[in-house]
Formats: C-alpha cells, sequence, structure tokens
C-alpha cells in the first residue's frame, strides 16, 4: 500500500481524491501514481499527506492556461484495526489496561504514589524568596524616586538667571 516500511502499529488510510475530468499521474518516491479521473488512490496517511503537499511545477498550454495543476483532495480514514486495538496507559507509571474502569482503579489505589507531596522545606525557601523579592521591590521603587527627586533638584530652571556670584558675567540666562 505504500513505500514506507510498515510500522508496528496500524496506521489510518489517506485517500487521494482526483476532482478533474481527466487522470492524473504523477510520479511519487520512485513510482508512479495513476489516480483515475472522479476516482481516488489509498495509502497510508502520512504518505498521502507527504504526496499531496509534493510541488509539482505548473505547465501552460498554447493559450496560456494551466494545464496539471493538482485538482486534488486529501481525506482520513480510519483503518478498522484501530478501533479494537484501543489501549488505556497510565502516563504515571506506563502500565497498559484494556478499560478505563481498570486504569481508574489503578490511579485511584495509587493516588498517594502519583501526586506529588508537599516539600515543607521547598515551600520555606519560596516563601522566604518571596519576602526577598518583596522587600527588593521596595528599595527598587524608593531608589527609582529618589533619582527622580534628585533630577528635578539637579535640573535648572529654563529662563532664570543663574547664581553666577563670582563670575565676571552675572547676567547669564539659562538656555
Amino acid at each position: 500500500m505504500s513505500a514506507i516500511a510498515p510500522i508496528d502499529k496500524p496506521e489510518a488510510i489517506g485517500r487521494i481524491w482526483n476532482n478533474s475530468d481527466k487522470e492524473y499521474k504523477e510520479k511519487f518516491r520512485g513510482q508512479l501514481i495513476t489516480i483515475p479521473a472522479r476516482g481516488f488512490h489509498e495509502m497510508e496517511y502520512y504518505d498521502a499527506v507527504m504526496f499531496f503537499g509534493q510541488y509539482v511545477r505548473p505547465e501552460k498550454d498554447d493559450s496560456g492556461n494551466y494545464i496539471n495543476c493538482k485538482p486534488l483532495r486529501l481525506e482520513k480514514i480510519a483503518s478498522g484495526s484501530t478501533a479494537t486495538s484501543t489501549k488505556f496507559i497510565s502516563h504515571a507509571d506506563g502500565k497498559v489496561f484494556a478499560t478505563a474502569e481498570e486504569l481508574d482503579a489503578h490511579l485511584k489505589a495509587n493516588a498517594d504514589k502519583f501526586i506529588p507531596q508537599k516539600d515543607e522545606e521547598l515551600e520555606k525557601a519560596l516563601a522566604a524568596r518571596n519576602k526577598t523579592d518583596e522587600a527588593l521591590g521596595k528599595v527598587m521603587d524608593a531608589l527609582s524616586t529618589l533619582a527622580t527627586r534628585l533630577d528635578k533638584l539637579e535640573a535648572p530652571k529654563r529662563g532664570k538667571k543663574r547664581d553666577t556670584s563670582g563670575d565676571h558675567n552675572s547676567s547669564e540666562t539659562v538656555d
């Protein structure tokens, strides 16, 4: 069915439909794929996606119309064997169960192993870090306020005369 080696688990089937009234031919992974007019070709879904997305350079006929655009569409069909091979897996420990009820019972019976317990030392360290971060934030706010006030004190007012007692030019104005 496909050019790719089979995988252990059954895969979904991809059906490539030809929407054109003409037969469609294209080379894919060394094989010529032929899809009849208004028909379809089946392959593994992964291969069908790759085939569907493969670029084909468009060609024009004498009148300037494109003659080989892909008139295709892709349809995914679940294979019949996938419905019977449903497995319920515990992601906590990797065990496989046949039914959801068995999995639920396993999870409930082992909840104390799977749910992380609180680490009191870690909680204390995080609380201390939060207090430190809050204090640091307050210090940074105070420094920002001081820097703003300092800038206001150092910046001379525009248009006012500068105190230049002792200078030879006492009528200097700030620009």
